[in-house]
């Protein structure tokens, strides 16, 4: 193992370890059980922290502890992978990686141009707005106060931060512009030799080959599919959006009731079995199925108001559908035995691994830029197709993306 790279949420990691899959690099996502995976014999072990939600001192012990694990384990470099729109604990876990590490300095590149966030005079910008001035500010778990990385890395952290590349002299953060793709490049092959310890999204993990020795082999395919099966436990306005095109393209949409995901979040109730019979019923025919847990704003309002009401915090309800959108997979999967899966939400997506048992998953290849296609193992050995989006990623057509990747 060369590189160790933490993340915060699951599919922060796989479309981090996609860039490395992409490339022939092998890699490997694991989101249980961190401390045996260490053991594999990978060029690239990317650990879902699960730290997204955790409070800050939580978050910032996990990256210590990992990232001491890592180095004890012989990895030679460390990459902390942030949100690239800066949710979740940024000072903390960029803190606590280069402290268990043991280094010194950090360089951190939080840009990813190829998806319209860009790092400019220390300001991060998504589709040419303020961070604070997008949808990601308003995030009902992760809210955003700032759009000065600066600033944000102040909330949690003492460290000093520099934004002179140049000069990696002394101890702390080195934060860098990046506009263009062309920038991340040239920055990777600046730090060749220069630094142990990188930070950023996806977009800088592209071209940290540039900067750590990583080898490239041979790329893997996708096993052959037939149908689809996509969960959304996305409230993001683009996931809606997305949604809403399918809906309007003819492929079966089917959204839980408000009154449903409040008896799963109250009671603990399953998704009703009915549902179940439909979706696989519309797969067998049509070949697609989507099931969310909304598809309008007025979806999401409706039970906002419900959980309110019955006394339900934002975040637990989020787990508890998120966890039941996984069980139900796990239930009807196992009807339609060669159909791929997609999950929109990191939460959902690492539910329905946890609803198969599995621990980890290796990325293949991306449908789209921050998509990955990526292959689990199920308890009796077959393989099966886990494509992931974050619920901001992707064009309104990505369902109909993913069908003609997997050749639908």
């Amino acid at each position: 193992m060369i590189l160790t790279v933490l993340a915060d949420d699951f599919t922060g990691a796989l479309d981090t370890g996609v860039q490395f899959a992409e490339k022939g690099i092998p890699a490997y996502v694991a989101f249980e059980g961190a401390e045996e995976a260490f053991s594999r014999d990978c060029a690239v072990l990317v650990i879902d922290m699960q730290s997204r939600h955790l409070p800050p001192e939580q978050a910032r012990a996990a990256a210590f502890r990992l990232a001491r694990l890592a180095r004890e384990a012989g990895s030679a470099y460390l990459y902390k992978k942030t949100d690239s729109t800066l949710r979740g604990n940024i000072g903390a876990e960029l803190e606590g990686a280069m402290r268990g590490f043991g280094a010194e300095k950090l360089c951190f590149a939080p840009a990813y141009p190829k998806l319209g966030r860009i790092t400019s005079n220390g300001v991060q910008y998504v589709d040419g707005s303020p961070l604070t001035e997008t949808a990601y500010a308003r995030d009902a778990l992760n809210p955003i106060h700032s759009s000065d990385v600066a600033e944000i890395i102040a909330e949690q952290s003492s460290l000093p931060v520099s934004r002179r590349w140049e000069d990696l002299s002394g101890e702390g953060i080195f934060l860098a512009d990046a506009e263009m793709d062309g920038d991340l490049d040239c920055l990777a092959q600046k730090m060749r030799g220069k630094a142990a310890v990188f930070a950023g999204c996806a977009g800088f993990a592209e071209y940290l080959d540039r900067a750590v020795p990583l080898e490239k082999g041979e790329l893997s395919s996708p096993v052959k599919t037939d149908g689809l099966l996509v969960l959304s436990g996305s409230i993001h306005p683009r996931s809606l959006e997305q949604l809403q095109k399918a809906r309007a393209d003819g492929i079966p949409v089917f959204c839980l009731a408000p009154e449903e995901k409040l008896a799963v979040c109250r009671n603990g109730e399953a998704i009703p079995e009915i549902l179940r019979e439909q979706v696989i019923q519309a797969i067998q025919t049509s070949g697609t199925a989507v099931v969310a847990s909304a598809v309008t704003r007025a979806d999401v309002d409706a039970f906002d108001r419900l959980a309110k009401e019955a006394g339900i915090a934002p975040e637990e309800a989020a787990q508890r559908i998120s966890k039941a959108l996984g069980d139900f997979c796990y239930a009807a999967a196992g009807d339609i035995p060669h159909a791929a899966i997609a999950v929109f939400g990191g939460d959902t997506a690492a539910q329905v691994l946890r609803a198969y048992g599995s621990r980890g998953i290796r990325p293949l290849s991306q449908i789209k830029e921050g998509i990955p296609i990526c292959a689990f193992e199920e308890s009796g050995g077959a393989v099966r197709m886990l494509i992931t989006k974050a619920g901001g990623f992707g064009d309104d057509g990505i369902i109909q993306d993913i069908l003609s990747a997997l050749g639908g």
